[in-house]
């Protein structure tokens, strides 16, 4: 049984006709190539949170977005804070 029998991606010439099959790994290579790490801080979840939250409640239009977005820096320093 081969690797490309069994499902595992081996070398050579199996993988790349797996990626041929693929043809968004192009376009998934360039962005990867070119993207950026969020950033390392303690602070990223609780802050990514507030933004998100707002975000969320204006787009649903559970909140207004004038709402939200007079909510969000205030969620993002009370994140901050703690």
């Amino acid at each position: 049984m081969t690797s490309a029998d069994n499902g595992s991606s081996g070398a050579g010439s199996s993988a790349v006709s797996r990626y041929s099959e693929l043809p968004y790994l192009t376009v998934l290579k360039s962005l990867m190539q070119k993207a950026n790490a969020l950033p390392i801080s303690p602070l990223y979840a609780a802050v990514s949170k507030a933004v998100q939250d707002n975000a969320f409640a204006a787009i649903t239009g559970s909140k207004p977005v004038e709402t939200a977005l007079s909510d969000m820096p205030k969620a993002i320093d009370a994140a901050r804070a703690q």
